[in-house]
């Protein structure tokens, strides 16, 4: 894997009402970032947000490394571009 510098295309969040949750709201989110986007996306998770990690991995993102923000410990995935 070569070495990423800085991180753009960020997911800041995905979040959808629970009311609304487990009827792939967030994998269409995904989709759709993913045809308009040319690149890698990234996103950032509390490391201990296992749900959310489950959420990426399931939907082809590669974990990439951990990292210390402040008092937060987050780990970072990243999505090759599949489209």
């Amino acid at each position: 894997m070569k070495k990423i510098k800085f991180f753009k295309n960020n997911i800041l969040l995905i979040a959808v009402n629970k009311n609304y949750r487990r009827k792939k709201i967030g994998k269409r989110m995904i989709t759709f970032l993913r045809k308009k986007i040319k690149q890698s996306i990234f996103v950032m998770t509390d490391r201990s947000n296992n749900l959310a990690k489950s959420f990426y991995k399931q939907n082809k993102f590669y974990f990439l490394k951990n990292i210390n923000y402040g008092n937060r410990l987050l780990s970072i995935f990243y999505s090759k571009k599949l489209y």
